[in-house]
């Protein structure tokens, strides 16, 4: 199949509402929707941290995209891993709403859920695609992906924003992966797990952009840099996240006069 994945003409079309995603990483969604297209045909979108729709928008306007369910931890004080808490207070689902059919887009496949994930029903119906893009803590991007997952089909694709912030959670979720299929073969995989039968896995991260994608089942088998674009090889991608973390706690907790300058990773003897 013939797939232009760096088009970026119709950008600007697909996400009409601002966010805090760059161009890349709206190029990311607009790739992952073609490849839910082009594997599944009908597919479904769950997205934890919606705030005002925009990364719902291209959802919404996908032929292929049947169902999309927004949930949000709404009207609280959210801490980040750079040290401040982002205050979402005034932000509710109306307001959202409101917001995307202000910018002409279609709300009527859009259901909502104010709460965390963790509270979030469990249903027969279970979703293709999943977009963590809610609290901006280890702790909580690696309890969004466990409370999630139950949420998932077999076979899926987890995406996750701001992969520099929460890469540590996000290698605590590649090991916790990586370990229930080191223990396939006894009864402990299927109990963390929650599924009866455990497919592949495969960990993606998308060079100069901060999103990155855990693929299951038929996914895990694909060539996704065919369909997204380049890997950051996951090394390298968590040791410039490490850097950028102390960067960034720097800056929003310390008070300093001057320029600062953050040291490579030195080898001190330890006796």
């Amino acid at each position: 199949m013939n797939r232009n994945i760096h088009d970026t003409s119709d950008i600007g079309k697909l996400f009409p509402i601002a966010s805090q995603t760059s161009d890349t990483d709206k190029l990311f969604l607009k790739n992952v929707i073609s490849l839910m297209s082009e594997k599944t045909g009908a597919f479904s979108y769950i997205e934890l941290g919606s705030f005002l729709g925009g990364t719902l928008a291209p959802f919404l306007v996908a032929k292929d995209c049947n169902k999309v369910l927004s949930v949000d931890d709404r009207e609280r004080q959210q801490p980040d891993e750079r040290g401040p808490k982002y205050d979402y207070a005034g932000i509710t689902s109306q307001t959202m709403i409101e917001n995307l059919q202000k910018n002409g887009l279609p709300t009527s496949k859009l259901e909502t859920f104010d709460g965390s994930v963790e509270n979030l029903p469990l249903s027969q119906s279970k979703f293709d695609l999943g977009f963590i893009d809610a609290e901006h803590t280890d702790e909580a991007v690696f309890r969004d992906f466990v409370y999630l997952l139950e949420h998932m089909k077999r076979d899926c694709v987890v995406m996750f924003h701001d992969s520099s912030l929460t890469a540590k959670g996000i290698a605590n979720i590649i090991t916790l992966e990586q370990q229930k299929r080191h223990n396939k073969k006894s009864g402990i995989s299927r109990v963390l797990s929650g599924q009866k039968k455990i497919g592949a896995c495969k960990f993606f991260k998308k060079r100069d952009s901060e999103m990155s994608c855990m693929l299951f089942g038929k996914f895990a088998h694909i060539n996704v840099p065919a369909y997204l674009g380049e890997q950051e090889p996951t090394e390298e991608y968590m040791a410039r996240s490490a850097r950028y973390i102390l960067e960034q706690k720097i800056i929003h907790q310390v008070e300093f006069d001057g320029q600062f300058k953050i040291l490579d990773t030195r080898v001190l003897k330890a006796y």
